[in-house]
């Protein structure tokens, strides 16, 4: 039952990365925001417009947000990735480093590792404009739009046709094997969504789930008749079925 889970997400996997045209995380947004911190720290409100403006405030060699793809040079099948980032000098802002490296990452390195291609470079007023009149963070090309386009259209059809696939597998599994079927159904969506978060998938294959946390934590399920119990193995010495730490089994 595991392998099937592996098989249907492995496909999905390799057809994701297939469509080369996935953005990272929350890329546009952070360069969008450093705009506007570069934005507001060079413009002096206490004087008149215009008057309090500093002279780098359009100096592309002090800043500057990049829209063009990224490529992880370690991985030999990666593919150019939509992307956004910040340049400042000889230094590269990122979301996706930005939280280990909150200072700025050396471009050399930056450029080396993740080999950017970049396709358009804009000011800080330049991308506040574009914010302002196109109405989001970005992309503003035309071209990376219709990609991303593609890509959620597909990736929302394929997330359908994958969960619909093992949900008609688990169905089928389950009536084949009735007395092993449901043990290792529960398993295998608690290896999949996690304890607290399997829930929703547990009903919808025709559990009744209740999570009760008296007298120990676990979920408590039925289906057709038979009661199971899904909680830790520490607390259990002959559980049916062992999912990592979760001891999974049929109730006397």
């Amino acid at each position: 039952m595991a392998s099937l889970f592996r098989e249907a997400f492995t496909i999905y996997n390799v057809n994701i990365n297939e469509e080369n045209v996935l953005a990272i995380g929350q890329c546009f947004p952070f360069a969008v925001q450093m705009a506007k911190k570069w934005w507001d720290d060079h413009i002096d409100k206490t004087k008149r417009p215009g008057k309090g403006v500093h002279p780098d405030i359009d100096n592309k060699d002090k800043f500057k947000v990049v829209h063009g793809t990224v490529t992880n040079k370690w991985d030999k099948s990666a593919k150019p990735v939509i992307h956004a980032w910040v340049e400042m000098g000889d230094k590269v802002f990122d979301d996706q480093t930005s939280a280990t490296k909150p200072n700025g990452v050396d471009k050399a390195i930056y450029y080396d590792n993740f080999q950017p291609e970049p396709k358009h470079e804009y000011t800080a007023e330049e991308v506040v404009i574009n914010c302002m009149v196109k109405g989001g963070p970005g992309p503003w090309d035309e071209e990376f739009i219709e990609k991303i386009k593609a890509r959620d259209a597909w990736l929302g059809e394929t997330r359908m046709d994958i969960e619909q696939i093992i949900k008609e597998e688990l169905t089928k599994y389950l009536k084949e094997e009735p007395g092993k079927g449901p043990v290792h159904v529960i398993g295998s969506l608690i290896h999949q969504h996690g304890l607290m978060g399997a829930g929703e998938a547990l009903r919808q294959m025709g559990f009744d789930a209740d999570f009760v946390t008296s007298p120990l934590p676990m979920w408590m399920l039925e289906k057709d008749g038979v009661k199971y119990a899904a909680l830790n193995k520490k607390y259990v010495e002959d559980a049916d079925l062992i999912v990592g730490d979760i001891a999974i089994g049929v109730m006397g």
